[in-house]
């Protein structure tokens, strides 16, 4: 279903301004997966089958599944790259979900 509000009405939250989402709180508006239209975006931007949950770097909506995919891959690449851990190291990880996480 499309989002009867202009891409100059999206807010950037994943909402706009337009009877659909007033109407259809389950439906949000969102840019990110599309070429800049404001659309209802109910689904994960990745595997387009499961409700979008997140939004990861701002851009992306996505799900529970694949967000978790996403910052495994990410915290992955950046401690092989950086040769942060040796195999023989005890590791903790906290992740709290902020912006400074």
């Amino acid at each position: 279903m499309a989002c009867r509000g202009s891409a100059d009405e999206c807010r950037g939250d994943g909402f706009c301004g337009s009877d659909t989402i007033r109407t259809s709180p389950n439906i949000v508006c969102s840019a990110a997966c599309n070429d800049g239209r404001a659309v209802a975006s109910p689904l994960c931007c990745k595997c387009k089958e499961r409700p979008a949950e997140a939004k990861a770097n701002q851009t992306e909506d996505l799900c529970g599944g694949c967000l978790r995919s996403s910052l495994f891959a990410k915290f992955k690449l950046a401690v092989t790259s950086h040769s942060m851990i040796n195999p023989s190291d005890n590791v903790l990880v906290a992740f709290s979900g902020g912006s400074a996480s």
